[in-house]
């Protein structure tokens, strides 16, 4: 992407001179009356660190936590399978999904069968 130059917009009274000064920056007006804000310093919790650990586990039984179980499937060669669990024990989300493990225990019987078949004619 390229940008071309931009034009300058001279009114019909203004004429534009090649030694044109940039402005010095202005320096905004002072007053007698400013206001210094100076931060305040950060004052540490005068609640005892068991004082507050025992708030929140106070908080942390009040509101149940979801849960991550780890399972493995011994069918599909100890697959680990990742469920989050809500408090009341439904899954929110399963890693593999069910149906990818739907399809997978599909693929492995197929390749068993093909296995038995194959060694039945060997016999």
């Amino acid at each position: 992407m390229s940008i071309g130059p931009v034009q300058s917009i001279v009114s019909s009274g203004e004429a534009q001179s090649a030694d044109v000064q940039p402005r010095a920056p202005q320096q905004p007006p002072t007053s007698s009356r400013e206001q210094v804000q100076v931060a305040q310093p950060v004052r540490p919790d005068p609640q005892p660190a068991a004082k507050r650990e025992a708030q929140a586990a106070k908080a942390a039984e009040a509101y149940p936590q979801d849960q991550v179980q780890v399972a493995r499937d011994t069918e599909l060669r100890n697959e680990l399978i990742f469920k989050y669990v809500d408090h009341a024990g439904n899954v929110i989300f399963q890693v593999p999904s069910n149906e990818a493990l739907s399809v997978k225990r599909g693929i492995q019987q197929e390749f068993e069968q093909r296995a038995n078949r194959s060694a039945e004619r060997e016999r």
